[in-house]
């Protein structure tokens, strides 16, 4: 969790894209520890931020964190309600997918 604190830190300014995939990774991080409160907030605003930059697998990751963190609060009442919540995910971008498996791609 620290990590991705740090992480956050050193993006830089206007990198949304990355800021989505480490805020991602934090959100995560936050559920697993116990931090509700502040996994409420970081869930909330990557999924907003996955749902504008086209990470359509980050925005749908964010929503299943909110169900998770709504069902570990005993409110599965709210969990119910996710799928209905009008929500549209545009075509994945191409480039930032690229970006996203080079990333992650070792040429060792």
């Amino acid at each position: 969790m620290k990590l991705g604190e740090q992480a956050l830190k050193i993006v830089p300014d206007g990198n949304v894209h990355l800021l989505t995939i480490v805020s991602a990774g934090l959100s995560t991080s936050l559920i697993e520890v116990g931090d509700y409160v502040q996994a409420d907030s970081v869930t909330s605003s990557t999924r907003h931020m996955a749902y504008q930059t086209g990470h359509s697998f980050i925005a749908f990751s964010m929503l299943m964190n909110e169900s998770m963190l709504a069902m570990l609060r005993g409110q599965l009442h709210k969990v119910y309600k996710f799928p209905q919540r009008p929500c549209t995910l545009r075509k994945p971008n191409p480039c930032s997918i690229s970006r996203l498996f080079r990333m992650f791609t070792w040429d060792g």
